[in-house]
């Protein structure tokens, strides 16, 4: 599907870049504005004191303290209705509580404080600024510092949380979204997912000191990280390979599969600053193949899939230690199935050894829509698990693994088209056996710019999923404009994509359009300094290079094909849909197979024919206009 947008730019173009960069970064003061609509909760915190749950409300703008003992809600805090809280993490900082929330696309991390002991609530302390898609967050004790993951900016900020400036900034793997304390076992050591790799920081040199890439690269949604016994332990997807999408292909785990892999800190390579040039990272060459070659031999994994009974989506797990015994128990919520999921980590298979699905299959139990996240009790004998599609905490009795309550954090959500459609959009169940979701190849109705061959897009090769934000506007769909309607896009998609045996039911189908419709871009928050250019320059040249030709305001794309020279001979199409413009500055793959690894590369290394409107007779310093004025989009 196109990625476009519903927003109306007429009112920014009145309005000069920089205004228009302020206007996108502003929130509202934090207050008690009671919630509208659903909570749709991202992430779930445990207080440092056993006593108060946090949530993170994306839904609902807002942040929830609940009193584990009596399991009321003490305290909403809406965080104003620009702000949409991503992940959050409680600590003691000075020997105060702290509360720190990530806002990805305002580019902010919010801190809190707990006031009054009688009637316990959220207090707004301050803003922190991290431009650049702030999403994971870890104190280091250590260090006195939090830390935060700039996904789109691909650094980690380090901050005191009572100052707004940051203490340092460190370059690290592509994309990172989560970030694991090692300082139990490697004191002043953080590791942190990435788009497909995992790194290894240390915050006293302020360096990455080393990179793991899990399945050799082939590893896609990194939900989260957990630390056991030296080992790193990775819930995660995997796709083994880019053969086109077939039923069998599924339930033999060849197209998605769903695993735990761990990792020994200690076989992470060390990175080698010497043998590292200056300038750009170097595009890596993609190399279309369908054979299955395995991971990395140091590495262990859990398969989580049986054949015809999957665990699609892996969310953030938990670790219950046991001391005595031969592994520890983690604790894995399967936001596609909504179960959780019971690992013994002794059970992981051999090094070298890496099979897709299992013959028998791991203990779970079912929980409420769409599991996200889960923590445990320190003394390991309750968990709880958010479920953010229902507005609940599930209670888990681990000794018995049955639940004992369910935490609302609000009423129920209204069945709305929207609401359903969510329902549809996040569950695993709807494809062959449940091995992966729409969620899977759009995480979050976005993209992480990898490559999958489905029957909507024809009989040529494997394509990047595209940004659903807006998609909803912007006809044709499909790379090669297949669907003239989005009607019969959505409906190709849940049934040959999802490779089932019934077309899907037309409520089905309009309940997902519903929900594509709520998914609106929000452009990531940059500096004018991190965009490496003048955006105001770079959107005369814009005009001056005929960009505008295919990608024509104010949704920057065009209802047309359009042969921009780039293709592959074994693919069989030139022509391709344009994609809009609109968050671009947000992606980390571009073109039709992801083959360009940022904005500039475009027109640098994938534009041999002189096709790409006039780009190639604009100067290197207009092409860094040009980009800082994309980046703006």
């Amino acid at each position: 599907m196109q990625s476009t947008t519903r927003m109306c730019l007429s009112f920014f173009i009145q309005l000069s870049l920089p205004a228009v960069l302020l206007f996108l970064g502003s929130t509202q003061a934090a207050g008690d504005e009671p919630p509208k609509g659903p909570r749709y909760p991202s992430d779930l915190a445990l207080g440092p004191g056993q006593k108060y749950l946090f949530t993170a409300n994306s839904g609902s703008h807002s942040i929830s303290m609940v009193r584990i003992s009596s399991g009321e809600v003490l305290h909403e805090l809406h965080l104003g209705s620009a702000a949409r809280p991503s992940q959050i993490t409680s600590f003691l900082h000075n020997g105060a509580q702290r509360i720190a929330t990530s806002d990805r696309d305002a580019g902010k991390v919010y801190i809190l404080s707990i006031t009054g002991s009688a009637h316990p609530r959220l207090e707004f302390l301050r803003t922190l600024p991290a431009p650049g898609g702030p999403e994971g967050l870890q104190y280091a004790q250590g260090s006195r510092a939090l830390v935060v993951a700039c996904s789109k900016a691909n650094r980690v900020l380090m901050f005191n949380p009572d100052t707004e400036s940051p203490l340092a900034s460190i370059e690290t793997v592509e994309g990172p979204r989560r970030i694991l304390s090692l300082e139990e076992s490697s004191p002043g050591q953080v590791a942190v997912t990435g788009r497909d790799s995992v790194g290894l920081l240390d915050l006293t040199k302020k360096i990455q000191i080393g990179e793991a890439a899990p399945a050799k690269g082939r590893a896609l949604n990194l939900q989260g990280l957990v630390f056991s016994r030296g080992n790193i332990l990775l819930s995660h997807q995997v796709q083994p390979t880019e053969v086109a999408v077939d039923p069998q292909m599924i339930v033999w785990g060849l197209i998605l599969a769903n695993r735990v892999t761990s990792i020994p800190v200690s076989t992470i390579p060390v990175r080698d600053y010497n043998k590292e040039k200056d300038g750009d990272a170097p595009e890596k060459k993609y190399i279309y193949g369908v054979g299955y070659q395995g991971g990395d031999p140091l590495h262990r994994i859990v398969p989580l899939d049986q054949r015809q009974r999957a665990n699609g989506d892996p969310g953030k797990p938990a670790l219950v230690s046991r001391p005595g015994s031969a592994g520890d128990l983690l604790l894995l919520p399967s936001g596609g199935t909504n179960r959780l999921v019971f690992i013994d980590t002794d059970e992981a298979y051999l090094p070298g050894t890496e099979p897709l699905s299992r013959q028998e299959a791991l203990p779970s139990i079912k929980v409420g829509d769409r599991p996200v996240a889960v923590v445990s009790a320190a003394n390991g004998r309750r968990a709880y698990v958010l479920c953010s599609l229902e507005d609940s905490i599930w209670e888990i009795d681990l000794a018995t693994r049955k639940t004992q309550r369910r935490i609302r954090l609000g009423p129920s959500p209204k069945p709305t088209e929207t609401h359903l459609g969510a329902k549809i959009f996040f569950n695993s169940n709807r494809s062959n056996g449940g091995w992966y979701s729409c969620n899977s190849c759009h995480p979050e109705g976005g993209t992480r710019g990898h490559n999958f061959d489905t029957h909507a897009d024809g009989d040529g090769l494997a394509k990047k999923a595209p940004d659903l934000h807006g998609s909803i506007q912007t006809p044709p769909w499909a790379w090669n404009g297949k669907f003239k309607t989005l009607q019969d896009q959505v409906s190709a998609s849940l049934h040959s994509t999802m490779a089932v045996n019934r077309k899907a039911a037309p409520k089905d189908v309009a309940r997902v359009i519903a929900f594509l419709g709520s998914l609106l871009p929000r452009p990531t928050v940059r500096t004018i300094e991190s965009l490496g250019g003048d955006p105001e320059k770079g959107a005369a040249l814009f005009q001056k290079a005929a960009c505008a030709t295919c990608h024509k305001p104010p949704l920057y794309t065009i209802p047309d094909l359009e042969d921009v020279g780039v293709f592959d001979e074994y693919d069989g199409y030139r022509d391709y849909n344009p994609p809009s413009l609109l968050g671009a500055g947000s992606r980390s793959r571009f073109l039709h197979d992801g083959r360009a690894t940022s904005l500039r590369s475009i027109f640098t290394l994938h534009d041999k024919e002189n096709r790409h409107g006039k780009a190639h007779s604009l100067t290197q310093d207009e092409l860094s206009d040009l980009v800082a004025f994309l980046r703006t989009l």
